[in-house]
């Protein structure tokens, strides 16, 4: 009998590690978030990225369940990181700044900018919008588009030295 129990415990401390193996593999799967775009198989390989270029990161921040607006993002920053520079610029984009958000395939709903991250997460109120603006991924993948359509018609620089604001009107 002693064999028996020595036998299903040397069977138990041999499974459980593939059991750990099996659960975190599939946890970890449901914690990536994989944005929904369109592959398209492209018979060049891709070359190898400069490490050294620069990097545009967007930070988005919202309320969370609870809050009134839950998921309107009121800090916006947009941070380009120049490595060869050693050099961090950071944009804070005000959150009432009026937009265009593409609500559909073929329509738009003008809107605060912060709005745009709820719209692209809310797959049941828009179930028409761009197939990578939909998904768990959907509200960042939105919100990255609707930023990168703000035209930008004037350039503010403010130097602290001589206290004096400089403003530079362009065209794009």
């Amino acid at each position: 009998m002693k064999w028996k129990q020595v036998l299903i415990l040397i069977l138990f401390v041999s499974l459980l590690p593939l059991g750990t193996y099996l659960y975190f593999q599939n946890s970890y799967k449901k914690m990536v978030v994989i944005p929904n775009k369109k592959f398209e198989i492209s018979p060049v390989p891709t070359p190898t990225p400069d490490p050294n270029r620069d990097i545009s990161i967007l930070f988005l921040g919202y309320g969370g369940f609870g809050h009134d607006g839950a998921y309107l993002t009121d800090s916006i920053i947009l941070a380009r990181i120049s490595p060869k520079l050693q050099k961090i610029d950071l944009i804070s984009l005000p959150r009432d700044l009026w937009v265009s958000i593409p609500t559909g395939l073929n329509t738009t709903h003008s809107s605060k900018i912060n709005y745009a991250y709820y719209v692209g997460i809310d797959d049941k109120k828009f179930p028409n919008k761009a197939i990578e603006h939909t998904g768990l991924a959907g509200g960042g993948e939105m919100s990255k588009y609707v930023i990168s359509q703000v035209p930008l018609t004037s350039l503010v620089v403010w130097m602290f030295r001589w206290q004096k604001l400089l403003m530079m009107n362009f065209i794009l």
